[in-house]
């Protein structure tokens, strides 16, 4: 049983029945590279196929009502209905995000009295 792991002596080296060998494999590979390299030389123009572009995405924040803003104010921004009603008095766009509400109201509690 031990006899059979050793390699065996009338085995040659260059035998073509031995299937994991690595100078055969390379030979394999070279062949095909020879082969691909002279084919696409003979062709005159190649079409090269246009590489993917991968876009990443940015979530975008949700807008929401400027309503549905008013009466939640309290837990959005820390301020009253009252000072949201008043930040957004004659605001164009019926609808924002967050982020922008929130901004809109601390923009016009710091402004200065005239």
């Amino acid at each position: 049983m031990a006899d059979a792991n050793k390699t065996d002596p009338e085995v040659k080296k260059n035998d073509t029945s031995i299937k994991n060998t690595p100078d055969s494999t390379t030979k394999s590979t070279d062949a095909k590279a020879n082969t691909t390299m002279a084919s696409s030389s003979t062709k005159t123009s190649t079409p090269i196929a246009p590489t993917p572009v991968v876009k990443m995405t940015i979530p975008q924040e949700v807008k929401y009502p400027i309503g549905d803003l008013i009466e939640n104010s309290k837990a959005l921004t820390g301020h009253s209905k009252e000072a949201a009603v008043g930040a957004l008095f004659g605001y164009k766009e019926k609808e924002l995000t967050k982020a922008d509400f929130k901004k809109v109201i601390d923009d016009f509690l710091k402004r200065k009295v005239k």
